[in-house]
């Protein structure tokens, strides 16, 4: 009878209770997904539905828990004020919506003299 051994995954970082806490080698999905081992994602809070930030750090891929900084936020918000006041399409945008506005104004005007009421 042959015996069969199964082969265990390398490992390059420490070990807390058996448990592999970095180091080991995960396969890319083919959506490319890769699983954030439990016990890592245990002790760094990260759980279903959290948002993670993925950076390149020269030939490595860091992920990192996204923290809701509220000044952060802020900073990030003040920076987009006024973006898209230089934007050709928001002035037609507001022309338009002008010219609609007058456009339904005299259609209620005629209406109103065709029937002696508001239509609205």
């Amino acid at each position: 009878m042959e015996m069969v051994t199964q082969r265990r995954p390398e490992v390059h970082g420490p070990v807390l209770g058996g448990v592999i806490l970095f180091g080991m080698t995960y396969k890319v999905g083919p959506k490319g997904q890769v699983v954030i081992p439990k016990p890592i994602r245990d002790r760094l809070g990260i759980s279903p539905g959290d948002e993670v930030v993925v950076e390149q750090d020269g030939g490595e891929v860091r992920i990192r828990r996204q923290v809701d900084d509220a000044e952060a936020r802020r900073n990030r918000i003040r920076a987009l004020r006024g973006i898209s006041a230089d934007t050709p399409g928001l002035p037609g945008f507001e022309a338009d919506k002008q010219e609609e506005r007058e456009r339904e104004q005299r259609r209620d005007r005629e209406l109103e003299q065709l029937y002696g009421r508001s239509p609205r």
